[in-house]
């Protein structure tokens, strides 16, 4: 140990290593930062990638949910008469429920982006789908509630008029769903219901 004005050279070589050893930390801590933040940004790439993908299969599901609901409209509320009602009425619970399948269909769709859309994007496009799709959600599940209540109003109507009319018929059972109306996109309103 040799003394340089009073200091022992001894805790010089000791500082030496701490402040060594603090590097190796901090650039340790950094390293692992940067490595986290590629690693955050890729997966955030993957799923930005995963939304777009999902987004077109989601808007293809949509676009064949109105096709169907146009012939719902076409076969169950366009040119009806009671006095036919009762025929078709096995057709036209065939026909909403191939409608409420189209729906389900919609839902199995969406799964992906309902757990992803939730999430502010750096890339507008990917928060406009986003925004998009829960728009379109909710227009789908709201009009195809509707679609039930008009078809049950029509049932209910024929059921009047058969009462009315001194018919001793039976009445026809209304369309039963599990399905209600949603603000998926929490802005307060009830897109798609009329």
């Amino acid at each position: 140990m040799k003394r340089y004005g009073g200091v022992v050279v001894m805790k010089s070589s000791k500082i030496i290593v701490i402040v060594i050893v603090v590097l190796g930390i901090f650039l340790g801590l950094v390293s692992f930062f940067v490595n986290s933040l590629k690693k955050d940004q890729l997966e955030t790439k993957k799923i930005m990638n995963m939304i777009v993908k999902e987004y077109d299969l989601f808007e293809d599901q949509v676009l064949t949910f109105n096709d169907v609901r146009d012939q719902v409209y076409k076969v169950v509320f366009q040119d009806t008469y009671y006095d036919s009602l009762k025929d078709s009425y096995e057709k036209f619970n065939n026909t909403m429920q191939e409608l409420e399948k189209n729906v389900d269909q919609v839902v199995d769709q969406s799964l992906k982006l309902k757990s992803h859309c939730d999430t502010y994007y750096s890339d507008s496009s990917i928060n406009n789908k986003c925004s998009t799709f829960k728009q379109l959600y909710e227009e789908v599940m709201n009009s195809f509630v509707n679609d039930v209540e008009k078809y049950n109003e029509l049932l209910d109507d024929y059921n009047d008029y058969l009462k009315e009319n001194g018919h001793t018929d039976e009445g026809l059972l209304e369309y039963k769903t599990d399905k209600k109306y949603i603000d998926f996109n929490k802005d307060k309103e009830y897109s798609g219901r009329e």
